[in-house]
């Protein structure tokens, strides 16, 4: 049996108590739930297609960003619009976004990851993620011929 409460966020189906995977499952909910209301608080959404949309351009274009969670939104806004994301953030560099990381809770990171198509809940919270924070943005770099080639890069 399970129960059915309708909230701002959407359709919130609890699986009954007599489940083993009930917490697990609920866990996942709430951190969808988290991701959606923070991308939302800056007019982008991600459909469950993997697809991101600005849905308030209003809001995208000047609604307050804390500074923790600058990285989602502009990889969200880049995603979704890269000359609107420009715009948004003029100034802002890869290495901005990079230095920020550590700045971002555990909410911010499943955000970004969200959004970068992956997903972080088996990786330890904090700095347990530097190392795999780490290798993943060299990959990018790497793969995106982002350095030139004169720069080494140690792990």
């Amino acid at each position: 049996m399970r129960t059915r409460a309708v909230g701002t966020t959407g359709v919130r189906f609890t699986p009954s108590s007599e489940s083993a995977a009930a917490p697990q499952a609920e866990a996942k909910w709430e951190f969808a739930a988290e991701t959606a209301s923070l991308l939302e608080s800056f007019g982008m959404e991600l459909s469950a297609g993997g697809l991101l949309v600005m849905t308030d351009f209003a809001k995208a274009e000047s609604a307050y960003i804390h500074h923790s969670r600058v990285p989602g939104a502009v990889v969200a806004m880049a995603i979704a619009s890269p000359t609107f994301a420009r715009g948004r953030f003029p100034k802002l560099r890869l290495v901005d976004v990079v230095a920020k990381a550590p700045s971002m809770d555990g909410r911010e990171q499943r955000a970004l990851a969200a959004v970068c198509g992956t997903n972080i809940e088996g990786l330890p919270e904090g700095s347990g993620r530097a190392p795999g924070f780490a290798a993943h943005l060299i990959g990018v770099i790497t793969r995106l011929s982002l350095m030139p080639s004169s720069c080494a890069i140690r792990i």
